[in-house]
Formats: structure tokens, C-alpha cells, sequence
């Protein structure tokens, strides 16, 4: 039977980490998206549960659910529900939990029961609680405590609740644990990098078991992928927002091409800004697709390629206000690992002064320092030897067999 491509997400704090880049995902699906309202207030204050868009624990999403059902039912669909970490919360002095285990499980039958009748929902899915780690969240001096082997003991109620009911579950724990070590935030929310991982791989689950309309992605070098396909890679999933990636230098703005502020730059319209910036001088060394002249027209068209396959910077002069060179990063993920691929390019002002060094080693700290990324990638003309210095210069290393410089382009890699 085929199912209403709407999706409602009902969630705690984590789901609204992630929804930005889910939203836009699913909605690149061709999916009508929703959630439970007030991100804004919830924001206020990411640990009540309930507040605005926070589902809470699973009390708090089985009374919202009933409230709804009598009002404003789901008009079919899919129901996304995560929530546990609030149930399984912990008085440290009692060792009381917010939810104990049986009631859990009893939510869970009766919230399943409900979204499949009045609620409306079409389809139910389920996302297994995100991990902690005591050491961390225990330590950090809140009312309450969570544990480790509490998110084991909740999880697996809730496989068996899911399972009973023939509710198909989507491994968000299993997913974020393959992300890696540091990846939190404060107590219990993660860094930005992997709730967009998070977002990814809920949406790639979707493709895969509902079908997907859209959502053509494409990468810097990579093949045009759709959301879904048997490819090894992901790219131009969003990463951060485009504005996270805006630093400065001592001598340089790097700002995303779209958002930055017209007091920090010589504003120009952004095909004239490629036009100067792509001589045949400057493209000598990069792919023969760039080669040539950039009228008005081909500027434009460039533009709109960059803007396909990730996120693009401006290097601009801090004194002159000039723009001085482009940064291009893509946006990866491969078995739960978040790579940036890299590609930049200065104008000829540029040249000589150290501006590449200073522009790339700017970028990688600040991306190690925002925790955007496990790996970069990058690469450059075997001939091109200021390009392979400033590379190097900024910790990347030859990638295997690329070291010799036996072929056209030598490719690059750093472990972030």
C-alpha cells in the first residue's frame, strides 16, 4: 500500500538538533514535513521536556498524541517518534527513574496503538535512543543523572515493544555510536557535524524504504547520486549551516558567498566577482572544464554549479575589502565517517604573499575546532608545487601512491 509522503516527527531534544538538515532532506524527497511546534521556546531551554516542540519522555508524547488525536489528527503518513533519554533519567539520590522500566514499555503499546488509530498516522516508525556516556554527562553537574547501561536497558524494551507490534525502528544509537569519540556537545547533545549525520542517515533510511522522488545530490568530483542509490558515498549532503564556516585571519574575511555583509567586502554581483577571479592565468592549473574565458553568462552558470554541490567562501582582504580567492568544500559521509572535500583558488593579486597558507590553515583549524568533519580531501596538479606547499603546510599528507607525483594530480587527506 502505498503510504501519503507526509512526515510528522514527534521527538525530544535531539530530534530538534537534527531537524533543520531533516527537514530539508526530507523535503528534498518530496515529502510534506512536520513537527511538533515552538523550536523557538523549546530552545530556551533544551532539558524540559515537553517545552514547545520537545516531545519530553514518553508520557509527555502519548498525552500530546491524545490531545492531537481528538483535535487535529495526522492526516496520514509517517509518525517519527524519539524519546527515552528523558524517561530514563535518574535522581541521583534515590535512583528513581522519570519513566520506570514498565511503564515505558506501556507507553510505548499505547502511544503505537494510538498513532495507528486516532492519531492518523499511516506508518509508525521508531528511533532507538542516542547514547551517553556517564563520565561526561554525570559529571557536568546536573539534577539528574543517565546512564550508559540505562540507554541499553530502554532501548531493548522498546525493540521488543517494536517488534511485537511490527513497528519498523530506524538505529539512531547505532548510527551516532559509528561516528566516533567526540562527539557531544555538553551533557547529552551532540556537536552540529553529527546531527547532520544523524539527519543523513534518517533520510537515507526513508529512501531506501519508501522510495525517493528527488533529491539529486551532487559532489565536487563525485557521480550524481540520488538519496537511496547503492553508492559508496553521500555527497552534498548538507553539512553545518553555510554560515558555520565563516572565520577570520589575521589578514583575511572568509565569509559563505551568499551571507556575507555588505560592509565587509567590496560588493559586487557574484558572476563578476568569478569573471575576474578566473583568468586563464589562475585556471592554467586547475581542470580543462575551467579553461577559458568567463563572460556573463558562463560566470552565471558557474555560480549555480557551485551552489549544487556544497557550500562556497570568500577570502576577502581585511584592509582592501577585495576579494582575494574562493574557497569550494562538498560534504561527505561514507560508514558514518563526515569528510570535507576541498577546493580553493586565488586570484593572481594573491600570489606571493602568503594568503594560501594563511586561507587554508584558517579553514582547517576552525573546522577541527567546530568538530564539522572527521576527514578532509583534497588535491592539486602535480606541477602546481605552490598549491601541494600550502597543502602541506596546513597538515595534509600524500594520499597513498600519490606521493611520487607520477600522476596529473596528486591527492591529499588530513585526519581531523
Amino acid at each position: 500500500m502505498a503510504v501519503s509522503r507526509r512526515l510528522f516527527v514527534l521527538g525530544d531534544s535531539i530530534s530538534i538538533h537534527y531537524d533543520p538538515a531533516l527537514r530539508r532532506l526530507m523535503t528534498a524527497q518530496g515529502w510534506e514535513y512536520d513537527r511538533k511546534s515552538g523550536v523557538k521556546e523549546a530552545l530556551q531551554n533544551l532539558d524540559d521536556g515537553g517545552l514547545g516542540a520537545n516531545g519530553g519522555d514518553s508520557s509527555h508524547c502519548l498525552r500530546y498524541l491524545r490531545e492531537r488525536g481528538a483535535s487535529s489528527p495526522l492526516k496520514g503518513g509517517v509518525l517519527l517518534v524519539n524519546a527515552g533519554l528523558h524517561d530514563l533519567r535518574t535522581n541521583p539520590e534515590t535512583g528513581a527513574k522519570q519513566v520506570p522500566p514498565g511503564e515505558y514499555r506501556q507507553n510505548l503499546t499505547e502511544l503505537i496503538a494510538l498513532a495507528r488509530g486516532a492519531g492518523g498516522a499511516e506508518v509508525v516508525v521508531w528511533a532507538r535512543t542516542t547514547p551517553v556516556i556517564d563520565e561526561i554527562h554525570n559529571n557536568l553537574r546536573q539534577p539528574w543523572h543517565r546512564y550508559a547501561a540505562d540507554v541499553a536497558q530502554y532501548n531493548e524494551i522498546a525493540d521488543e515493544v517494536m517488534a511485537s507490534l511490527d513497528v519498523e525502528s530506524i538505529d539512531l544509537h547505532g548510527i551516532t555510536v559509528a561516528l566516533g569519540p567526540n562527539l557531544f556537545c555538553d551533557h547529552v547533545h551532540y556537536h552540529e557535524w553529527v546531527r547532520e549525520a544523524q539527519a543523513v542517515h534518517i533520510a537515507e533510511w526513508f529512501a531506501q524504504r519508501f522510495g525517493t522522488t528527488s533529491c539529486e545530490v551532487v559532489g565536487s568530483d563525485k557521480k550524481t547520486k540520488t538519496v537511496g542509490e547503492e553508492t559508496a558515498t553521500t555527497p552534498g549532503v548538507p553539512g553545518p549551516s553555510a554560515t558555520s564556516y565563516h572565520f577570520s585571519t589575521a589578514r583575511l574575511v572568509v565569509r559563505e558567498w551568499h551571507s556575507i555583509e555588505p560592509h565587509e567586502w567590496r560588493h559586487r554581483e557574484l558572476p563578476e566577482v568569478v569573471s575576474d577571479l578566473l583568468t586563464p592565468e589562475v585556471t592554467q592549473s586547475l581542470p580543462p572544464c575551467w579553461h577559458g574565458e568567463y563572460p556573463p553568462e558562463r560566470a552565471r552558470a558557474w555560480v549555480q554549479e557551485r551552489d549544487t554541490e556544497g557550500v562556497t567562501l570568500l577570502a576577502v582582504d581585511h584592509a582592501t575589502k577585495e576579494v582575494m580567492g574562493l574557497v569550494i568544500l562538498g560534504v561527505f559521509v561514507e560508514g558514518g565517517t563526515i569528510s570535507l572535500m576541498l577546493g580553493y583558488l586565488l586570484g593572481s593579486a594573491a600570489w606571493g604573499k602568503g594568503l594560501g597558507t594563511e586561507l587554508i590553515t584558517g579553514l582547517v583549524a576552525h573546522v577541527r575546532d567546530k568538530h564539522f568533519a572527521h576527514m578532509m580531501f583534497a588535491g592539486a596538479a602535480a606541477d602546481n608545487y605552490p598549491s601541494i606547499r600550502i597543502l602541506e603546510k596546513a597538515g595534509f599528507v600524500p594520499d597513498e601512491g600519490s606521493a611520487d607525483g607520477s600522476a596529473d594530480e596528486r591527492k591529499f587527506h588530513l585526519k581531523l
